[in-house]
C-alpha cells in the first residue's frame, strides 16, 4: 500500500529529521547541510517533537519550533515542520505516515544518527518506517560508535529490505545538554548561532541562566 501511495505522489523528494532540538545548535545544521548535499532533496524538514514526548525538554514545543525557524532562515531548502506537534505524534512511523498522506513527495529519506540507527529495530513501528522511507544514517569520522548494535540493526534492516545510505561527518564537540549547562552557568555557549542565542536571552529560556537579557539586541545587531 505504501509503495502505491508513493507511486501516486508528486515527484518531489524530502528528508525528514526529527528531534528534541532543545536547543537546536550548529551541529544539527551541519548534519542538515551534509544530508542536503548528499541527496539534494526538494525539502529537508526539521520536525521538533511535541511536549509530552520530551519529558526532559527545558523549552516548550513552541519555543523549540521557533528556535528551529530562526536557525533555518538562511537555507531556503530547510523547512521547519510542526507536523509532530500539531498531530501530537508519539512515534516516528506515524510522523512519516502523516507526511506520506500529504501526497507531495515520491521519495522520503529518514535522517538519523548512528546512535539512533543502532536501536531502530527496537522502535515501535520500525517496519513501517523502512517501508515508507529510505534511511540516511550519520556516522562520526567514518567510524561506528556502537559497532555490534549497529551491525545487528543493519542486518535486521536488510532482512526487511530497507535501503540504507551512510553519511560521514567530522563532528564538533557540541551538544544541547552542554549548551543548556553553559547557559545555566552564565557562559556563552559554543556551537549556538547568535540569532538563536539572542532568542534564548530575550525569551528567558533555560531558567537559572546568569546571562543578561539586555545583551540580546547587541547580539542581533552583530549577527546582521
Amino acid at each position: 500500500m505504501v509503495k502505491n501511495q508513493l507511486e501516486g505522489a508528486g515527484m518531489k523528494t524530502a528528508v525528514y529529521f526529527g528531534g528534541t532540538f532543545d536547543p537546536i545548535h550548529q551541529e544539527h545544521i551541519r548534519v542538515c547541510d551534509l544530508a542536503y548535499n548528499e541527496v539534494r532533496p526538494d525539502k529537508l524538514m526539521l520536525a521538533p517533537a511535541p511536549d509530552g514526548l520530551c519529558k526532559r525538554a527545558a523549552a516548550s514545543a513552541e519555543q523549540r519550533l521557533q528556535m528551529c525557524r530562526i536557525a533555518a532562515r538562511d537555507r531556503p531548502w530547510l523547512e521547519v515542520s510542526d507536523i509532530e506537534i500539531k498531530q501530537n505524534v508519539r512515534y516516528s512511523a506515524d510522523a512519516l505516515f502523516h507526511l506520506l498522506e500529504q501526497g507531495e513527495y515520491s521519495k522520503i529519506w529518514f535522517l538519523l544518527g548512528e546512535d539512533q540507527f543502532s536501536t531502530l529495530p527496537q522502535w515501535r513501528g520500525w517496519e513501517r518506517i523502512v517501508e515508507i522511507a529510505d534511511i540516511l544514517a550519520v556516522r562520526r569520522n567514518g567510524e561506528l560508535l556502537f559497532p555490534e548494535n549497529t551491525a545487528r540493526a543493519e542486518h535486521l534492516l536488510q532482512q526487511a529490505s530497507a535501503r540504507v545510505r551512510w553519511l560521514d561527518e567530522t563532528p564538533a564537540a557540541v551538544s544541547s545538554s552542554k549548551i543548556r549547562k553553559d547557559l545555566l552557568e552564565g557562559k556563552r555557549p559554543q556551537g549556538l548561532s547568535d540569532t538563536v542565542f539572542a532568542y534564548i536571552l530575550e525569551s528567558g529560556l533555560y531558567k537559572g541562566s546568569l546571562l543578561d537579557r539586555s545583551a540580546a539586541p547587541a547580539i542581533l545587531r552583530k549577527a546582521r
